[in-house]
């Protein structure tokens, strides 16, 4: 049996060492790894899995070496290359982890090529030329690069492919809840026969504020100064002249400035930016008009994109929605609390996202919002958990906002086919107007019992305390209840 194995936790402690133990199965010939990081992986980490027996290193695709994809044959036939149903988020999904920096050097056309054509055909030769029987994708699918992975594995009829991801946190207490999803099955796989004791889930508060921010995506002094010492003894390990080092030395100080100029312009555009949505949001609403409550997912985020496809795009859910409402409905349309805070985009918690957020929101989508007449934008002065107990309904894709939706007894609209809150009978997945009207009139009057959320959450995930060990304890947890090879 050979496992491909795509991650982004290579460099978390003890992963390589529950890889070891993975190889130490006798049913598995080869373990292949790859890493859908946005950069080339450091040759120290190189080195370190190189080393385990069974275990090879494919080229890891980045945004920027793109050698990999041209050595690749040209396998695709006709019908992929005129059956561009993906292409629109996957372009998106791709084009929005290119630093701020990079973004005037990529015209669209050799961008799509790469980061579609090129990537879909480069696992395509590749799933040609191994024989591969497990594909695990050991994150969410942040991008393309691994969305385009999973529908070509399964394409050549690969027998398992396990997603696992995250499919809840509560950021204040660092309890992240973790899922396992069959690809080939489309659905989610039954844990709470497989749980140790250790991640079993005791209780959930889904009352419990979601909102505040921690610090534990935050990245401290002594790690950034240890990434500079790194970068420079790269550097100075190069088999290049004395001339040479110092010129791309000055490069990289060059473009460490020029990004940090650039980035203090996104903050004050999206500052600007909320400034303006409170301008024209209104905050004083009429909670007795019958309406349905859509909360605006955050943006750009691996949860909706490149997952969702169109639907990630919340002014087609939004028309979609307002085309189907009865007319004396109202839509009260909130943003999310985080897209708009800019000073949380000077942390850590939210620095990958500063480079693209002027692509996912501007003056323009809010005034396309205000455009309806039965849609409100409304002010972040507005109580949300008040808003979801006035509501008819809540819509959305995907989030904490279903549990808590839930919580209050709420029926909910989702445009997301693959959320694990799909998994709560509330939750009902709609694609164009017609279905949404369907279930607008039989569920209009319908509560539902509020202790599903923690039945769910119990039956289909573990739960990890936040630390630097998190990918080796889901790989282990795959390996210790043969995730990778029950049948």
């Amino acid at each position: 049996m050979n496992i491909l194995i795509n991650t982004q936790g290579f460099g978390t402690n003890n992963f390589s060492e529950e890889l070891s133990k993975l190889a130490e199965n006798k049913n598995i010939n080869k373990i292949y790894l790859t890493s859908s990081l946005m950069h080339t992986l450091d040759i120290e980490i190189l080195d370190k899995y190189q080393k385990i027996r069974k275990v090879i290193i494919i080229d890891t695709i980045t945004l920027f070496n793109h050698k990999s994809f041209i050595k690749s044959n040209f396998t695709l036939n006709g019908n992929f290359i005129e059956d561009e149903i993906y292409m629109f988020s996957d372009y998106i999904s791709a084009y929005r982890w290119l630093p701020i920096t990079k973004r005037k050097d990529n015209d669209m056309i050799s961008f799509s090529m790469r980061f579609y054509y090129d990537v879909y055909n480069f696992w395509n030769t590749f799933f040609l030329d191994h024989q591969i029987n497990t594909v695990i994708q050991l994150n969410d699918e942040h991008s393309s690069l691994d969305s385009i992975l999973i529908r070509v594995a399964k394409e050549h009829g690969i027998k398992r492919i396990l997603t696992t991801l995250v499919v809840g946190l509560y950021a204040q207490n660092k309890e992240f809840y973790f899922g396992f999803f069959d690809n080939n099955k489309e659905e989610y796989i039954i844990l709470d026969n497989l749980k140790d004791n250790s991640n079993e889930i005791t209780k959930i508060d889904v009352t419990k504020s979601l909102l505040a921010t921690d610090d534990v995506f935050k990245v401290g002094v002594k790690e950034k100064i240890k990434f500079i010492f790194f970068k420079l003894k790269q550097l100075n390990s190069e088999n290049s002249s004395f001339i040479s080092k110092i010129l791309k030395l000055n490069c990289i100080i060059y473009n460490k400035i020029n990004t940090r100029i650039l980035l203090q312009k996104q903050y004050y555009y999206i500052k600007r930016l909320y400034f303006y949505y409170e301008k024209i949001a209104i905050s004083n609403l009429n909670i007795s008009q019958k309406y349905i409550y859509y909360c605006l997912h955050f943006d750009p985020e691996a949860a909706t994109l490149p997952k969702d496809r169109a639907y990630f795009n919340q002014l087609l859910n939004l028309r979609i929605l307002a085309s189907s409402i009865p007319k004396s409905w109202k839509i009260y349309v909130k943003e999310h609390p985080h897209q708009l805070e800019y000073k949380s985009y000077k942390k850590d918690i939210l620095a990958n996202h500063i480079h693209s957020v002027d692509n996912f929101r501007s003056k323009a989508f809010y005034d396309y919002i205000n455009s309806f007449d039965n849609v409100v934008l409304v002010s972040f002065t507005n109580e949300h958990h008040e808003m979801i107990k006035h509501a008819k309904f809540i819509a959305s894709n995907t989030g904490t906002v279903y549990r808590e939706a839930s919580y209050y007894k709420k029926q909910c609209i989702s445009f997301s086919k693959s959320s694990f809150y799909g998994l709560l009978p509330n939750i009902h997945s709609i694609s164009d107007v017609k279905s949404c009207k369907e279930i607008i009139k039989k569920y209009n009057n319908i509560e539902v019992e509020k202790d599903l959320v923690n039945s769910i959450f119990t039956k289909y995930s573990i739960m990890l305390k936040y630390n630097k060990n998190m990918g080796s304890h889901l790989i282990s947890f795959i390996n210790r209840n043969n995730l990778v090879h029950n049948d």
